[in-house]
C-alpha cells in the first residue's frame, strides 16, 4: 500500500513539473513573440483627431485644420455676415505622415497641459484653439499671444504636410514680467 502512495506522489510531482515547464514555455513564447506585437499594434491603429482653429480677428476669418488618421483638411471660415465656410485644402495622409502624428501625440503630456495659455499684456493678435482627441482622451487648449512648446511642435508637424500659403504662423515669445 505504501508503495502505491509513493508512486502516486511521484506521478503527481511529475505532472506538476510538466505543468510548470509548459507554463514557463508559454510565458517565454508570449514575451518573445507576442508581447512586442501586442505593444506596437495599438500605437499603429490608435485613433486621433486634431482640430486647430487659427483665428485672425483683425481680418475677420480663421483657418480650421482638421487632422485624423486618414487625412488633413483645411477650411476657411469667414467671420463676416453671409460668408460661407469653404474647403481650401484636402489631402490623404500617407502611413508615414500618420505615424508621425501618432508618435507626436503620444509624446505630448495631455494631462499636464493647461487649458489656457495667454499673455495678458496683449488684447488682440495671435489666437489659436487646439482640440486633441486621442483614443478616449480629449483636451482643448486656448492659446492667446503665448508660446507653448508642445503646440509649437504640433504646428510644425502640420506645416510639413500643407502648402506654404496656409501654414500656421506661430512665434516663440519671451515671457513678460
Amino acid at each position: 500500500m505504501r508503495k502505491k502512495s509513493v508512486q502516486n506522489i511521484i506521478y503527481q510531482h511529475d505532472k506538476l513539473l510538466n505543468m510548470k515547464i509548459t507554463l514557463a514555455f508559454a510565458i517565454l513564447l508570449f514575451h518573445s513573440v507576442l508581447y512586442p506585437y501586442a505593444q506596437s499594434t495599438p500605437e499603429r491603429t490608435k485613433k486621433y483627431l486634431i482640430s486647430i482653429r487659427d483665428i485672425n480677428y483683425s481680418m475677420a476669418y480663421s483657418h480650421i485644420y482638421n487632422i485624423n488618421n486618414d487625412n488633413i483638411k483645411v477650411v476657411f471660415h469667414g467671420g463676416l455676415v453671409g460668408e460661407r465656410d469653404s474647403l481650401i485644402f484636402d489631402k490623404k495622409l500617407s502611413q508615414s505622415e500618420t505615424n508621425i502624428f501618432i508618435k507626436l501625440l503620444s509624446s505630448i503630456p495631455l494631462s499636464k497641459l493647461k487649458d489656457n495659455y495667454s499673455d495678458p499684456w496683449i488684447l488682440d493678435g495671435d489666437r489659436k484653439v487646439v482640440e486633441l482627441s486621442i483614443g478616449k482622451l480629449n483636451k482643448t487648449i486656448n492659446i492667446e499671444n503665448a508660446y507653448q512648446k508642445d503646440m509649437d511642435t504640433l504646428f510644425k508637424a502640420v506645416n510639413r504636410v500643407i502648402p506654404k500659403n496656409i501654414m500656421i504662423y506661430y512665434v516663440k515669445r519671451k515671457k513678460r514680467k
